[in-house]
């Protein structure tokens, strides 16, 4: 059979294309889920994101001039580049580059007035949104396999846009280039940025693939309570096995006062951390980028079981961890 040059092309591009939009999970995995998270690489020490960015390699080529968000720069200009294929949101059909660098763009028209001759005037002024982002959705493979634990990898970004009365959108996702093992070191010389991510991932933001998560959840726990899987407090420490039944039954004091007595009562309550508490995961993950390549990967290191804490009010306060898995 022959294929024209055209022809095979359009084929490598149908495909890169394809990778942002269907999620192929690993052979060997017992669990797997498209994960969706609003994430953001560079340090913002003032900000009240959930996601704290370490970094951990930052080259920049003018030194003299040094970004504050060198990370995000260097994302936004490979989007700039057209090296990623764009594809919609809403049908996930392809994008030409030059429309979808329209969608960064504002325009707006500004009316004036001249008080001596009455004369009105409109200017039409364009503002680029994409060089003010600071957010990104990040679409990701996330995957658990006895061979290889805990894994995640990176199929799609798309930058996060401000919206009317504090809301945000995403106008376009961009798809990713397959993940590469030599990529997953700062330390690579092609890596110019690279940063540790430690955000939350509730289960709303996760699309189970396997359609085993309350199994794989009922498992994960029995596991760890067996001894089969070795867990870590968030120093790093390892979890004893003298300590892991007091995790899952623990005992809380409860303080009330009566509002027509005011009397004081302490009630004591005994609580069983079960797997359907398990509503989020706590996860810390490096970041690459290889802009020669436009590889941008992940690679998780620790992995959390994690239940809501609210308030009196209700509200969420923070997620729990039970424990820590990570890679030795």
């Amino acid at each position: 059979m022959i294929v024209r040059i055209p022809t095979l092309l359009f084929f490598l591009f149908a495909f890169s294309l394809l990778r942002g939009q269907i999620i192929v999970p690993p052979a060997d995995a017992i669990w797997s889920a498209e994960a969706v998270s609003r994430l953001h690489f560079d340090p913002d020490c003032g900000s009240m994101r959930p996601v704290e960015a370490i970094p951990l390699k930052v080259q920049q080529p003018r030194a003299m001039a040094a970004s504050p968000s060198p990370f995000t720069d260097a994302l936004t200009a490979h989007i700039r580049s057209g090296n990623w294929p764009a594809y919609s949101p809403q049908r996930y059909q392809p994008i030409p580059h030059d429309k979808a660098m329209q969608l960064f763009v504002r325009t707006d028209s500004i009316i004036s007035f001249d008080p001596e001759t009455y004369e009105e005037s409109i200017t039409v002024v364009q503002t680029d949104l994409l060089s003010g982002c600071e957010d990104f959705l990040v679409r990701q493979l996330w995957s658990y396999s006895d061979a290889d634990g805990f894994s995640a990898q990176a199929v799609a970004i798309a930058p996060v846009l401000p919206g009317p009365e504090e809301s945000a959108y995403a106008p376009v996702w961009f798809a990713l280039p397959e993940a590469k093992a030599r990529y997953n070191e700062p330390t690579h010389r092609r890596v110019t940025q690279a940063t540790l991510l430690q955000y939350a991932l509730p289960e709303q933001q996760m699309q189970d693939l396997s359609g085993s998560l309350p199994d794989f959840k009922r498992n994960l726990l029995q596991q760890f309570q067996e001894g089969q899987i070795t867990g870590y407090r968030r120093d790093r420490s390892r979890i004893p096995a003298s300590e892991i039944e007091g995790i899952f039954n623990a005992t809380d004091t409860i303080f009330t006062i009566d509002p027509e007595t005011y009397t004081e009562n302490f009630e004591v309550v005994e609580r069983e951390f079960r797997s359907e508490d398990v509503t989020a995961f706590l996860a810390e993950q490096a970041w690459y980028f290889e802009p020669r390549s436009g590889r941008l990967q992940c690679e998780l290191l620790r992995f959390a079981p994690a239940r809501p804490v609210v308030d009196e009010f209700g509200t969420l306060r923070y997620f729990e961890p039970l424990f820590y898995w990570q890679r030795r």
